[in-house]
């Protein structure tokens, strides 16, 4: 079976080069797929998962079970306790830095085997809105392409927000091995401390009507080194 049949529903877009590019049209799922591997980066945090899981109030067992899918308000309930039991000033931080290519994970393989960002985020346009009620919207012109995070249930906690426009910083320096840096980042409720996103990413993350990034064209058009188109054809 090939790799990319474990993401549910996949098919790899289409998109015409340049200008806005919509959400393609699918039913969106109700519900939030639970990473397979939260409970091996929970551990990789030292984040104890069990307290994370009591204070959302959710099943004990929630992290072994398979194929788990959290309505709205419990997913929600998961990344709030999440934040707390994490206890730091910049939970979405510490989860980018977490991110690497060693653990398998079908989206973050996917992500990787792009040719450069805009593929990747197209590629991973239509898995979103396969594990959970949200849509990326992706926007390019000549000198920049945004990033946008929308959720169609209720507004996500801040720490979930900023931790998904964050996963686009890392997929773009682990694929490029640069120190690629957004020239914006806005979202609903940003973080009070910006200092830690300042030192990590050189821009604060400001206050907007939406959840978005926005590299310059030249970084999002930058070659993934970890390219491999071939995995798409098996």
């Amino acid at each position: 079976m090939p790799w990319r049949n474990q993401l549910p529903g996949w098919r790899d877009p289409s998109t015409p080069p340049g200008g806005v590019t919509p959400t393609i049209g699918l039913v969106a799922s109700d519900k939030y797929a639970l990473d397979p591997q939260m409970r091996v980066l929970l551990a990789d945090l030292g984040v104890n998962h069990e307290n994370v899981l009591r204070r959302a109030g959710l099943p004990g067992d929630l992290l072994n079970r398979p194929n788990v899918a959290l309505a709205g308000e419990e997913y929600h309930r998961f990344w709030t306790a999440l934040d707390a039991e994490a206890g730091h000033p910049a939970l979405p931080l510490l989860l980018m830095n977490a991110i690497t290519v060693e653990a398998f994970n079908p989206v973050l393989f996917a992500t990787l085997c792009s040719a450069d960002l805009r593929q990747a985020a197209r590629r991973l346009q239509t898995y979103k809105s396969l594990i959970g009620p949200m849509r990326l919207d992706i926007d390019t012109d000549a000198d920049t392409t945004t990033i946008a995070c929308r959720w169609l249930d209720d507004q996500p906690p801040s720490s979930l927000a900023v931790a998904e426009l964050l996963f686009w910083v890392a997929m773009a320096r682990i694929g490029t091995r640069v120190d690629v840096r957004p020239i914006s980042i806005v979202t609903v409720r940003p973080p009070v401390d910006q200092a830690p996103y300042v030192d990590a990413l050189h821009v604060a993350i400001e206050h907007g009507p939406q959840h978005a990034i926005t590299f310059a064209a030249v970084d999002a058009a930058r070659p993934f080194l970890t390219v491999n188109e071939a995995m798409w054809e098996q």
